[in-house]
């Protein structure tokens, strides 16, 4: 797992800090929804599309 170097939950090797792995999570997540922000819509579309491949992969 690469976490964003500004992640306040990570540890020095990009890891989640011990007992706090929702926190971490939480953090990249909010990250990524900040960011997918400023995207052009064609580029949001395609990686929300990849989101739901994925997701569908791990539900399988």
């Amino acid at each position: 797992m690469t976490a964003h170097p500004n992640n306040p939950y990570q540890d020095n090797e990009g890891n989640p800090k011990p007992g706090e792995l929702r926190l971490f999570l939480d953090w990249e997540r909010d990250y990524e929804l900040m960011r997918r922000k400023e995207l052009p819509p064609e580029q949001v579309a395609e990686l929300e599309k990849a989101d739901s491949h994925l997701a569908a992969k791990m539900n399988s």
